[in-house]
């Protein structure tokens, strides 16, 4: 089964804590299999984020092309056979949602180090 489609931002509440407005929208084509004994989520999200420069504090907008290459596991006791470039997702209490894979994923895309290119840089 696969999925495409667009979400917004701000329904993405774990992206608070990085980004400095809401704004933009996240494009994502995702597609759901059982290989092997796993549940297998592979695909792409797109989107641009607005972030802080910790060079001069203005707005960077940062575009990301996330490749997404999961494999759902249960519990920890499965880590050990998931297969070689694959992530794993282990499943807690929560349920996993698409927004949960969305905002995990974009997290994991961010750099931690957010600057302008120096010529665009405020602080010159």
């Amino acid at each position: 089964m696969c999925l495409s489609g667009q979400i917004e931002q701000s329904a993405l509440q774990e992206l608070e804590t990085v980004v400095s407005t809401q704004d933009g929208s996240i494009g994502y084509d995702l597609c759901f299999n059982y290989v092997n004994g796993f549940y297998v989520v592979e695909g792409e999200l797109r989107t641009t984020l607005s972030l802080l420069c910790l060079r001069c504090l203005h707005e960077v907008a940062l575009s990301l092309v996330c490749q997404v290459r999961l494999v759902v596991v249960e519990d920890e006791s499965r880590l050990a056979s998931v297969p070689e470039n694959y992530e794993a997702w282990v499943l807690s209490d929560k349920p996993l949602t698409l927004e949960s894979l969305l905002a995990e994923e974009l997290l994991l895309a961010v750099p931690l180090d957010v600057r302008h290119q120096e010529e665009e840089c405020v602080s010159g």
